[in-house]
Formats: C-alpha cells, sequence, structure tokens
C-alpha cells in the first residue's frame, strides 16, 4: 500500500496587523494556484529517503517529533517547487511529508498537529489552510502580549505559536487566471534577515493596518465572492502600498517593483508580490489576458537583461489531494 500526496502552491498576498495594539497580531490573507506542486509518496518498507540530502534531514526530524519508525517505511520525493521565491514551499514540503509518512506509519494525524511538529504556521496560517482545501483564504492571526500565544513579532519560521485560526474560505470563479514571473534575482528573505526585517517594522502604525483590514474585507474577500474582478484586482494593488506588504515590494530591485504596473497594462486587473518575492503575480479574468501579462513581464525583465520563469495557472479548489494505491 503506497500513498501520494500532491500539494499546490500558495500565493500570500500580505500579513494583516504587524501593530498588536488589539490584542492580535499577524493574521493574512493569499490563495491557492494549481500549479507548481510538491508530490511525495510513501508506502511499507525498509527506510529509504529518495530526496536530496536537506529534504532526508527534514523528513528525520519530522518524523522523530511526530514518532514515526522510518526504518518501516519508504518515502520519495517526486516533485516539488524552489524555495523562498515566495510560493510556500517549505510549508507545503513539510505537511506532504508528514502527511504521507503518518498514513505510511498507520498513524491518523490533522494537518494542524502535522503543521506544529513541523514548525509551520506560527505566523501565517495560509500555506496550512490552502494545504487543507485550497480556495482563497483569511485567517485571524495570534492572540498577542505577554503570557499570549505570541509576545513579539517573529516569522513562522522563528515562532512557536500555532497554526493561526482559519476566518474566511471562498473559491474564485473557475474562468479566473493568475499569472506568474519568478525573476531570477536574489531569492526572499529568510532566515536571519527575515527576522531582522520582522523586527524592524513592528509596530507599523494602526491607520497602515486600518486600511490593509479594508482592502482585504472590503475588496478581496467580496471580490471573490461576487466574481467581481476588477475589484479583487483593485484590492491586490492596493495592498501593496501599504502595511508590512510595501516593505515587502520596496526590498526588490525596481525592474521587479515595475513588473506590477507592467502586468497590469498588459490586461491584468491588478498585480502584487507573493510574500518576500520575488515572484510577482497578477490576475485576469481569462487565460488570454493571462497569457498576454505573462508575456509582458518577460519582455521588459528581457530589456534589463534579467532572466525568469513564467507561466499562468488556474486558482486551485481543492488543496492537497491524497491517492491510496
Amino acid at each position: 500500500m503506497t500513498w501520494t500526496v500532491s500539494a499546490p502552491a500558495r500565493l500570500h498576498f500580505g500579513l494583516i496587523d504587524l501593530t498588536g495594539d488589539h490584542g492580535r497580531i499577524d493574521g493574512g490573507a493569499g490563495v491557492a494556484i494549481e500549479r507548481p506542486r510538491v508530490v511525495v509518496r510513501a508506502g511499507r518498507g525498509r527506510g529509504r529517503l529518495r530526496m536530496p540530502p536537506e529534504t532526508a534531514d527534514q523528513a528525520r526530524a519530522l518524523a522523530d517529533r511526530l514518532r514515526i519508525d522510518l526504518a518501516a517505511i519508504d518515502v520519495e520525493l517526486i516533485s516539488r517547487f524552489p524555495s523562498h521565491v515566495g510560493l510556500g514551499s517549505h510549508t507545503q514540503l513539510a505537511l506532504a511529508l508528514g502527511t504521507v509518512m503518518c498514513r505510511a506509519a498507520g498513524q491518523v494525524r490533522s494537518v494542524r498537529e502535522i503543521a506544529r511538529a513541523a514548525g509551520r504556521g506560527g505566523t501565517s496560517g495560509i500555506g496550512v489552510n490552502v494545504f487543507t482545501a485550497g480556495g482563497l483564504v483569511v485567517d485571524g492571526g495570534h492572540a498577542f502580549g505577554p503570557g499570549k500565544e505570541k509576545e513579539s513579532c517573529l516569522p513562522s519560521s522563528a515562532s512557536r505559536a500555532g497554526v493561526a485560526p482559519l476566518l474566511a474560505r471562498s473559491q474564485l470563479p473557475e474562468a479566473w487566471r493568475f499569472a506568474l514571473v519568478t525573476p531570477g534575482t536574489e531569492r526572499g528573505a529568510h532566515g536571519k534577515r527575515e527576522v531582522e526585517l520582522f523586527e524592524e517594522a513592528f509596530p507599523l502604525p494602526a491607520a497602515e493596518t486600518g486600511e490593509v483590514c479594508r482592502h482585504v474585507l472590503l475588496e478581496l474577500m467580496p471580490g471573490a465572492a461576487a466574481g467581481d474582478l476588477e475589484l479583487f484586482g483593485r484590492g491586490l494593488s492596493a495592498l501593496q502600498r501599504v502595511g508590512f506588504k510595501r516593505r515587502e515590494v520596496g526590498l526588490q530591485p525596481e525592474p521587479i517593483r515595475q513588473l506590477l504596473d507592467v502586468m497590469t497594462e498588459a490586461g491584468a486587473a491588478g498585480a502584487g508580490l507573493s510574500s518576500f518575492g520575488p515572484t510577482v503575480y497578477a490576475i485576469a479574468g481569462d487565460q488570454e489576458r493571462a497569457a498576454a501579462a505573462v508575456a509582458a513581464a518577460h519582455e521588459h525583465l528581457a530589456r534589463h537583461g534579467i532572466a525568469a520563469e513564467g507561466w499562468t495557472a488556474a486558482p486551485d479548489t481543492m488543496g492537497a489531494v491524497i491517492e491510496e494505491r
């Protein structure tokens, strides 16, 4: 018996609250996309780990925390996408590994249990929540203050808080498409530098946090629910100019920042930077407009001597797919 998990990438639209004056911090909005995907397979075996050494180390550490005997199962990494480019690779890989290893070992574990064991979701709950069922998701962050879930402003990689609660999930219209470009520039902030950026930004002005909330609650969420592409796209673009997302965008080289305008001028309804980047995305009403936005992005980057990978993707409506054979 073998189990295979295929998990979607995610786009992180932005964190909501890095102010903390209302007793909560973090919160965020994001969406699952159909591709690229992480695919992992596991079954009863002899302890073989068919994957790169760093992934094998991750699997061993996770198995130890989940109390799984790796000597009795085989685990194979079939495909993954690059890390630190804004697509949520680490969370999706950790959850996929944990899920197939638990199945192969005969364990019943929830996604949230696996996420906690993997140390994921301590700031943003987007990756964990899209793994569960895809869609556009908004999470509610963490209780903040002395003796609470979080006492300081830290990214997920440095936080011990649990997974942020899911506040809302909705599915985008089937015809909508994302245009995506990952420039071959420096990868997004991570590790010590990511921690420093959070510490430098906190606390953000309450007025900025309030503006982020309005864009999420009054543009992104109703735009998705009503299938209003113009409203949804306007919310995405507006988020790039306020809150912590404005700081993330500001870290990018000028040609990358310019992609936001390049892709909307090519016909997309809105554009943004996913997480710390460098992946830039745009939302369009159909495949043709999304492809045009990708082509315009490639042309723009080529003029600056920057290579890039570009593609289009539909919104993912299912989250991780588990197959048993």
